[in-house]
């Protein structure tokens, strides 16, 4: 049974949601506070997996009722449920919430994504590290280029062209621009895979805001600790990301699967920042171990952390609103098989592409590659594509 607590100021609103979400009763345990002080008080007589708070409330607002969840609740998914007004307070609310329903909400929208969140619990068996991971607001960014979204930002010339540009190289910023936009932040509620169309849509106003006045953006300064190589991550990320999409278009995808395929594959590993981030002395064992025990990196994070960074970037993806055919390929981009899929998918082109760039960054050849490859899986979705076919790809 999920256990969901309701929150707003507008008995109205309590009472409709009452209503209209009955039918849930039998899934879910839901329980209903008319301010953030009775939250509050609810909070701590009872455990909750999912709160759904308004804004705009008088007393504690619900920005401050999320943030205290956020500090004392991590493991709680924090939903936010407001109309759309660009101030101050959506800005701090990209803080708070892990996504942000906009109203007037339909009833199928509230249901679909308290269940959604729910389920990405089953990717984290371990409840230390799905509240750690709840708990992550942003993942640094590659020094160099956060000193560049800096200087654009607080450029009177800036432009979101420009913007656009910078965050698309970004591992860290392109997932949180994708989040506002995908979580309906500031009402732009849209299923966007494309960073540039994402940035576009928020405006260069609300990301100057939100990289000089949130500071929602930051630099990675824990390479030392952790032994993570962020410039080569991106590196490979994107080079996957560049051969998902041309694998994807050769397969026959769609252009909107063509364009998931490119921003699964730059997002695959962005797991390895957020565990490297979180933990770097532990991240630092998990470098060593590798190289020691001469077993692969996901099998070294599996010893460690109970998880590779496969499951926990997507838990952290999903939680933040981005499509499930991205949360899904960033999820099982080492296991496709483990996917109910029967044709080619984003997910396929994402796993194949993962692959050959490995492969190509480590000179290996066609037999090597093979050795690698799903072929059961490959044959069950009705992949097209040669080895001789993605070594081309990879190298035009």
């Amino acid at each position: 049974m999920l256990n969901v607590l309701f929150v707003d100021d507008e008995v109205n609103i309590l009472s409709g949601l009452k209503r209209t979400l009955r039918s849930m009763k039998d899934e879910w345990n839901m329980q209903f506070a008319n301010s953030g002080d009775e939250a509050i008080a609810m909070l701590g007589n009872a455990k909750f997996d999912v709160i759904v708070s308004d804004i705009r409330m008088p007393g504690m607002d619900g920005v401050q009722l999320l943030l205290r969840v956020k500090k004392d609740y991590p493991h709680i998914i924090r939903l936010a449920l407001s109309g759309h007004a660009e101030t101050e307070m959506e800005l701090e609310c990209a803080k708070a919430a892990h996504q942000f329903l906009a109203k007037p909400a339909e009833t199928e929208t509230i249901r679909a994504a308290i269940n959604r969140s729910a389920n990405l619990k089953s990717m984290l068996s371990d409840e230390t590290l799905q509240a750690t991971v709840g708990n992550v607001v942003s993942l640094p960014s590659l020094p160099e280029l956060y000193q560049k979204i800096l200087n654009e930002a607080a450029d009177p010339e800036g432009r979101i062209m420009r913007v656009g540009d910078i965050i698309s190289e970004d591992l860290a910023m392109s997932m949180k621009i994708l989040q506002l936009v995908n979580s309906a932040f500031f009402g732009l509620s849209s299923n966007v895979s494309s960073v540039k169309q994402a940035a576009g849509l928020l405006g260069f106003e609300i990301i100057k805001s939100l990289v000089l006045s949130q500071k929602i953006f930051s630099a990675y300064e824990g390479e030392q600790n952790s032994g993570l190589d962020l410039e080569g991550l991106i590196r490979h990320s994107t080079k996957t990301a560049m051969l998902a999409g041309k694998i994807a278009a050769f397969e026959g995808l769609s252009s909107k699967e063509c364009d998931q395929a490119v921003m699964a594959g730059m997002l695959h590993d962005v797991g390895v920042l957020l565990l490297a981030d979180l933990y770097p002395e532990r991240y630092a064992k998990v470098n060593l171990g590798a190289k020691i025990d001469g077993v692969s990196m996901r099998e070294a994070e599996v010893g460690e952390f109970g998880v590779s960074h496969a499951p926990a970037g997507g838990y952290l993806l999903g939680l933040w609103g981005l499509p499930d055919v991205i949360v899904e390929a960033v999820c099982f981009h080492h296991q496709p098989g483990m996917c109910a899929d029967n044709k080619f998918s984003v997910l396929s082109s994402v796993y194949l592409a993962n692959i050959i760039t490995n492969a190509c960054e480590q000179n290996l050849d066609n037999e090597a590659i093979k050795e690698k490859l799903d072929t059961a899986y490959l044959e069950k979705v009705g992949s097209k594509s040669s080895i001789e076919d993605l070594r081309r790809m990879a190298e035009s």
